[in-house]
């Protein structure tokens, strides 16, 4: 199941509470639009982060 930017919308109220919203890079244009939008609506700073990327492990 994708996140599609209507169940982002349910989140709107935890979003706004929100210090900082971090955000995957690898979400969809508009459900990306739909975080962001919310999250510059009530000035909560955000970050873009591509979580599908492996890390080497020592």
């Amino acid at each position: 199941m994708f996140l599609s930017p209507e169940w982002i919308q349910q989140f709107k109220h935890t979003i706004h509470s929100a210090l900082l919203l971090m955000v995957d890079a690898n979400l969809s244009y508009p459900t990306l639009e739909v975080a962001c939008r919310q999250a510059s609506d009530c000035l909560v700073g955000g970050m873009f982060a591509s979580f599908s990327t492996s890390l080497d492990v020592m």
